[in-house]
């Protein structure tokens, strides 16, 4: 098994989706991002945040990315601890 200490986490960020390796356990959009317009401005883009919401409108935009290009979201953090996200 992996511990922890092992891994060497990567931020998030539009260049490094293109440094994930094909056959990863990671999904990877599969729709034109660049080409979203956002809707949804979000305050706080912590954990719950990338795990719930995101998830759902990452979903939405998979099955259906016509219907749907308008779910852009906008990430607003405020407080100085959420520098590094």
């Amino acid at each position: 098994s992996i511990r922890m200490t092992e891994l060497d986490p990567t931020p998030l960020s539009p260049e490094h989706l293109l440094t994930i390796e094909k056959g990863s356990r990671a999904a990877l959009p599969h729709y034109a991002r660049d080409t979203l317009s956002s809707s949804w401005a979000h305050i706080g883009c912590g954990s719950f945040h990338r795990s719930h919401q995101a998830m759902v409108a990452d979903s939405l935009l998979s099955k259906d990315f016509v219907s749907h290009r308008t779910w852009g979201l906008i990430g607003v953090n405020v407080l100085p601890s959420d520098k590094e996200l």
